[in-house]
This record gives C-alpha cells, sequence and structure tokens, in this order.
C-alpha cells in the first residue's frame, strides 16, 4: 500500500509539473516580450527626443540665420535686401508710368481745353512786337497752333482741329496745316523786294473783273493765267485747263471782297498769288514788303487768304 501510494504521489507530482510547465513559459515568454516591448518603447520614445532635440536645434539654426538679416533690415538698408527689391519692382507711386508721363508733358496738354487752350493769345503772347493777323479755324474747328523761330524768321502754321491744345502741342506733328504766317528779315529792302516776287503782265485778252478793273488773260502749258493791280499789289490767278477751272470766276470774288476789305499798304510791293491747280495749305499765298520785312500768309483758300491778310494788325 505505501508503496503504490508513494507512485501515485510521484505521478500526481509529475503531472502537476506537466501542467505548470507551459503557464509557466507563456508566463516567461510573456514577460519577456514586455520586457522587449518596453525596450522598444523605450527606444521609440528615446528616437522621439533625439529628433525632437535635433528639431529643435534646426529651428534654432534656422532662427540664427534669420536673425541676422533682419537686423540688418534695421539698421541702413541695402540695395540688395530682399524685400526692398521686391517693393521696387512692383508698380508704386513713384514709378508710376502715367505720373512719369505726366511730368514730360505740358500741364494741359492733354485735355479738350476749349475753355483753357487759346494758341492765338499765346501767340500773341510771346511775339508782341510782331504784327499779327487773326485766324479763325474753317467749318467751327478749333483752332490750333504751331509756332518755329529762326535766324530773322518766325514760322506760324494754324490747324483745325476737333479740340483745342496748347500752342505747339505734339499732337499737331501728325496734323496738316490750313494756313500759315511767316515775318522774314531780309535786311535790305533789295533783298525784300526780290522775295516778294512781284509779277505785272498786261499782255493776253482784256478781261472786265467789275469795279473798274480789267484783268489780262493768257494760257501757256495748259494752264490759264489771269493778271490785275490793284495799288501797289498786283494779283495773279491760275487755272488746269484739264480740271476745267476758270481763274475769271475766283478773280472775280477776290475783286468783290477787296471793294469792302482793305489790305495792308505794301511799302513798296505786294503780290497774291492763286494756284486752283494746287492743293494744300499754299494754294493761295499774300506775300507784302515793309522795308526790308516780307510778310506772307498762305491758306487753302483763296478768300481765306485774303480774310488773313485784312486781319493783319
Amino acid at each position: 500500500m505505501k508503496k503504490g501510494f508513494g507512485l501515485m504521489l510521484i505521478l500526481s507530482l509529475g503531472m502537476l509539473v506537466a501542467c505548470r510547465g507551459p503557464e509557466e513559459t507563456e508566463t516567461s515568454s510573456t514577460s519577456k516580450s514586455s520586457a522587449t516591448s518596453s525596450t522598444t518603447s523605450i527606444s521609440s520614445s528615446e528616437s522621439s527626443e533625439s529628433s525632437s532635440s535635433e528639431s529643435e536645434r534646426s529651428e534654432d539654426s534656422s532662427r540664427s540665420e534669420v536673425e541676422p538679416s533682419t537686423s540688418s533690415s534695421s539698421g541702413k538698408t541695402s540695395a540688395s535686401e530682399p524685400s526692398t527689391f521686391t517693393k521696387s519692382s512692383q508698380p508704386t507711386e513713384s514709378s508710376e508710368p502715367s505720373q512719369a508721363s505726366e511730368s514730360s508733358e505740358p500741364p494741359t496738354s492733354t485735355e479738350p481745353t476749349e475753355n483753357t487752350a487759346d494758341a492765338q493769345a499765346e501767340l500773341k503772347a510771346m511775339h508782341s512786337e510782331l504784327h499779327l493777323p487773326t485766324v479763325t479755324a474753317p467749318n467751327g474747328k478749333a483752332l490750333n497752333i504751331a509756332s518755329a523761330v529762326e535766324v530773322n524768321r518766325v514760322n506760324v502754321l494754324y490747324y483745325a482741329m476737333d479740340e483745342a491744345l496748347i500752342m505747339n502741342h505734339r499732337q499737331l506733328n501728325n496734323e496738316t496745316p490750313f494756313a500759315s504766317y511767316s515775318v522774314s528779315d531780309y535786311g535790305s529792302n533789295a533783298e525784300a523786294q526780290a522775295a516778294v516776287n512781284y509779277i505785272v503782265d498786261d499782255s493776253g485778252q482784256a478781261v472786265d473783273l467789275g469795279y473798274g478793273i480789267t484783268g489780262h488773260q493768257q494760257g501757256a502749258a495748259g494752264s490759264t493765267y489771269l493778271n490785275w493791280q490793284e495799288g501797289n499789289w498786283s494779283l495773279t490767278v491760275r487755272g488746269l485747263n484739264s480740271e476745267g477751272q476758270d481763274p475769271v470766276a475766283t478773280a472775280k470774288k477776290m475783286v468783290n471782297y477787296l471793294e469792302e476789305a482793305f489790305l495792308p499798304v505794301p511799302k513798296t510791293l505786294g503780290q497774291i498769288t492763286v494756284d486752283l491747280g494746287s492743293s494744300g495749305y499754299q494754294r493761295a499765298q499774300v506775300v507784302w514788303q515793309v522795308d526790308e520785312i516780307v510778310y506772307r500768309v498762305t491758306h487753302q483758300d483763296p478768300l481765306g487768304a485774303l480774310q488773313v491778310a485784312v486781319s493783319w494788325e
């Protein structure tokens, strides 16, 4: 009995050991795994702290690189400073093209200056020492003027436009004048007389122009010329035969106008020439001499030329 009991005790102990063995092994394995996980967690924590530390050092380093630029901008501004370059490369009030163009132009040069621009008044103020005519732009247009002074000569061009501009506005470079006026000092009476180009021709067919005035008409090289004299003035009208231009009709209109209007008194000569075959502001010319000075008016219209000359002060 004792022997059997002892054998059973040994077998029971063996079974107990056998049953507990896996749990202990599992517990041991769990402990080891926990230890490994703990170690991994510690390593990860250390790595995170290390990364955080490196990030802080990087930020500190970045701050240390930016700070000198910031501190230098608070002192004297460098021409190569990024912020200054960016500002200067953007449109600003000081670099705006419109302001630059305004500064390079006369103050009222581009405004519709019907009430503020009076080119004829400007011309008279600029050349108060000269005799100047009064000019009116045709077709109700605004009168604009360009004037230039050369050696012993003043030239004036007249323009008819939709808006009035100040004198010598650069826009006039693209326009065509309808009339002109010039004053030239030739230094002697003889040279001034030669510049008038006075023409007297009593040959050809006599033509009654009215008011007791007789003209003389003749043809040459496809043209018809009509000449007559009024006081110290000689007048010539040319017409093209191919265009059917009749100088007599134009001459009679001129004679009729001059019966009521008075041309300047030349000293010594005056010449009026109308070329019906041409166009432009030199179609009709009125030229007269006062001692060594020669005055010249041109106009696109014959009667317009006479009106400008009559208004001469």
